[in-house]
């Protein structure tokens, strides 16, 4: 029996997405580390079978994925939405380390949406007014840009192992078998 992820609860929202690609490489991302549905906000082009291309183990990510015409129908049904944003902006919204919003979702798991905007522009104020909290991945400050399935995974990443390390560890871990044991 398959046990069910600590991140199954947290869907993957693109809002606007440009690129099928990109969104193949999400499902591959939302698959490998166990978090919750993909939902597609508008997608501009969407050929799933180019998505599908590019999201080997991950085909039932894509073909389970939901599509949805507004922001609003993407989040309906979650308790707490989070946005990611690459840049400063004014409002009001609290922005959180990656981090601090891992311990956030896994100390407190409630069905929760992580908003990702479109590769060429971000979300928009309209997007972001409906977040509890802005999420910031950190980059050099002079680049400040991540492609759109990067940033998916990285904070799939951090999501991951924050919650390995939230868990008991029962067991040692398996070595590859190409590894070496000192003793």
């Amino acid at each position: 029996m398959v046990s069910q992820s600590p991140l199954s609860h947290i869907s993957v929202v693109l809002v606007r997405p440009r690129q099928p690609e990109n969104v193949g490489f999400v499902a591959r991302a939302i698959a490998n580390f166990g978090l919750g549905p993909l939902v597609l906000v508008n997608p501009q082009t969407f050929d799933p079978e180019r998505a599908r291309w590019a999201a080997p183990g991950a085909r039932e990510v894509i073909n389970q994925a939901r599509i949805v015409g507004t922001v609003s129908e993407a989040v309906a049904g979650v308790t707490q939405v989070f946005g990611t944003t690459a840049r400063e902006r004014r409002l009001e919204q609290a922005c959180w380390g990656p981090e601090f919003l891992a311990r956030s979702l896994i100390e407190e798991p409630r069905p929760s949406a992580i908003l990702f905007g479109p590769e060429d522009s971000g979300l928009q104020n309209e997007e972001i007014a409906c977040c509890r909290a802005l999420i910031s991945i950190p980059t050099t400050t002079e680049t400040r840009s991540l492609n759109l399935a990067q940033a998916v995974t990285s904070l799939c990443t951090i999501l991951r192992q924050e919650s390995l390390t939230s868990e008991p560890e029962d067991h040692p871990p398996v070595p590859f078998p190409n590894m070496v044991l000192q003793e």
